[in-house]
């Protein structure tokens, strides 16, 4: 389905620009074995948790549009607004699903989630999030983080999970202004 435009060879089964441009990097890399294989990705101590219940709860009830914070792009907008402003302060956050997220990782490591407008939190997650929480690594909650369960049962209304985590339960939830 592509014109080729990636190839590394022409349609005459030449070296492409990308070729010759793919080479020259392995020259330089060649070159600088020493350096090279001492280097490592820099991981990143913040991560900001995308959850797809959340975005599939939020596109089925899509009635707030006129609230930015309730509308099926909440979670998404959230997210972003996140990265925006840790990278605007220097940091790079990684971005991962709730289920690629490493919630057991090493004790000791102080390492930092965003749960970011999060608004379905599935049951099997809360007990990942206590096992975080207790290898002495912080959680950021924003929004409507835990309204509902995978079931889109309310939780505020039944035993809230994330009661020990958050210090208490919703009392209750007003919009004040839209401050959007």
């Amino acid at each position: 389905n592509e014109a080729g435009e990636w190839s590394m060879l022409d349609y005459q089964g030449n070296p492409s620009e990308r070729l010759e441009e793919v080479s020259e990097i392995i020259a330089i890399l060649n070159e600088n074995k020493d350096l090279m294989s001492g280097a490592h990705p820099v991981v990143s101590p913040v991560t900001i948790i995308l959850s797809p219940e959340t975005m599939l709860l939020q596109s089925r009830h899509d009635h707030f549009r006129d609230i930015p914070g309730r509308m099926a792009n909440a979670h998404m907008l959230c997210a972003l607004a996140f990265y925006e402003t840790l990278s605007e302060l220097g940091l790079s956050p990684e971005i991962k699903l709730a289920d690629d997220f490493d919630w057991d990782g090493p004790e000791g490591k102080s390492h930092v989630a965003i749960l970011p407008n999060m608004t379905c939190i599935p049951a099997k997650l809360v007990s990942r999030l206590k096992t975080f929480i207790q290898n002495k690594n912080k959680l950021i909650i924003t929004g409507l983080t835990g309204y509902f369960d995978e079931h889109e049962n309310n939780l505020p209304l039944e035993e809230f999970p994330l009661k020990d985590l958050a210090g208490g339960k919703i009392k209750e939830i007003r919009l004040e202004d839209n401050i959007f």
